[in-house]
């Protein structure tokens, strides 16, 4: 009950020892503001009846004596003694972390950097660490969705027991996360036609078939405005095969789909069965906290494309958060491209050194997996039904 949470106790032990801002104080701001303002502005007034006063003042007395007398050292001790960040209790207090930020090209420069082939030397690829507030997005409420901030954490159990097989992913897991993607975002149909596993004791940001990459310590989103669209139009020149119409689409069928509304998504997940993400989390940022001016064009040079990302200058204008200590079961779905412009559309995000892990955290393991997300495509020539008989690449797209 609010009347046992704003209890004098708790107002006098959580912020003294474990670190929690003054719940109850509508105007405290350090170590943060309350993150329970209408409680505070109703403890408040209920302070202003004479009774209320009279009987907090006799309880904090008696708890003030105590703490002269030493009775609460022992707990001040060990919570000063231990580096377990769990056993602090900060709802509500954002930590200052350090992230990567791209650095704006020298004059006659491009930004970027060339993959599998010979660096000409006409772009760089450098980057300057800023501290920023990180927030813990399992605090917002309502929950994050794709609609309000561009990513939303999704309880999703997966199926798939061997993400080193590239055949298994594509059989198991694609199907998972078409599911998923149609869940958490309302799209008709959806494309998966990429993932990446990634170990934090890694170094190469490509992997290899079969192989996993680095996480990508550096703040970007993975595709610009302009390149999203030209991504697309890629990828239906390699072929998109559609399991619903048992073929692989023609340049007519992915032009039909361009004309809709459609979003790249990613989906990102651990694939550690023993422990929760303790190293190298992935953080995401509000779009609605970045300003246009903030965004630049990163090239990624590949023998026979050039794709494009957004880098970002540093803001402190921008507000991040991450979903601490996230689970093998936890799927964290974000938007890296909206065709709609009336909502969030370019999640930047960012894998990043939490100052909470403790020193021992196991590596992370993970998974991202890419995919298109279709809302309004043109109605099937054929029935629905009857297409899903069609055989074909298992979950290459539906």
């Amino acid at each position: 009950s609010q009347l046992s949470l704003a209890s004098p106790p708790r107002q006098f032990m959580l912020p003294r020892f474990f670190g929690w801002p003054q719940l109850f104080d509508p105007a405290a701001a350090d170590p943060a503001p309350t993150p329970f303002p209408r409680l505070a502005a109703w403890y408040s007034a209920m302070r202003a009846e004479p009774a209320v006063e009279a009987v907090r003042a006799e309880i904090w007395a008696y708890w003030e004596e105590m703490e002269a007398a030493g009775q609460f050292k022992p707990i001040v001790d060990e919570i000063a003694a231990s580096a377990d960040p769990t056993l602090k209790l900060t709802y509500g207090v954002p930590q200052a972390v350090q992230l990567n930020y791209q650095q704006p090209p020298p004059a006659g420069k491009g930004t970027g950097r060339y993959i599998n082939q010979p660096d000409l030397g006409d772009v760089v690829d450098e980057h300057v660490a800023a501290e920023v507030t990180m927030r813990d997005a399992r605090e917002l409420h309502p929950p994050a969705s794709l609609d309000a901030l561009g990513f939303a954490l999704q309880s999703w159990p997966t199926k798939c027991d061997d993400f080193e097989d590239d055949d298994a992913v594509v059989a198991t897991y694609y199907g998972e996360m078409m599911d998923l993607v149609k869940a958490a975002s309302g799209a008709e149909r959806v494309f998966i036609f990429d993932h990446t596993v990634r170990e934090s004791g890694n170094t190469n940001l490509n992997a290899a078939a079969g192989g996993s990459a680095a996480p990508v310590p550096r703040v970007h989103c993975d595709y610009t405005a302009s390149g999203a669209p030209r991504r697309l139009q890629q990828l239906g020149a390699e072929g998109i095969y559609s399991r619903l119409r048992g073929r692989v689409l023609t340049p007519e069928d992915v032009e039909e789909l361009a004309a809709g509304r459609f979003a790249f998504i990613n989906v990102w997940r651990s694939i550690d069965d023993s422990h929760p993400v303790m190293q190298q989390p992935l953080a995401v940022c509000d779009e609605k906290s970045v300003a246009e001016e903030d965004r630049f064009t990163y090239e990624l040079r590949f023998p026979d494309r050039t794709g494009e990302n957004y880098s970002l200058r540093h803001s402190r204008a921008h507000r991040w958060y991450y979903f601490p200590r996230q689970t093998k079961d936890e799927c964290l779905v974000f938007k890296v491209y909206d065709k709609r412009e009336d909502g969030p559309r370019f999640v930047f995000h960012t894998a990043f050194s939490d100052p909470s892990s403790p020193a021992d955290a196991p590596p992370r393991r993970s998974i991202e997996v890419r995919a298109i997300a279709f809302f309004d495509p043109p109605e099937l020539e054929e029935p629905v039904d009857a297409m899903r008989t069609a055989q074909g690449e298992p979950f290459a797209g539906r």
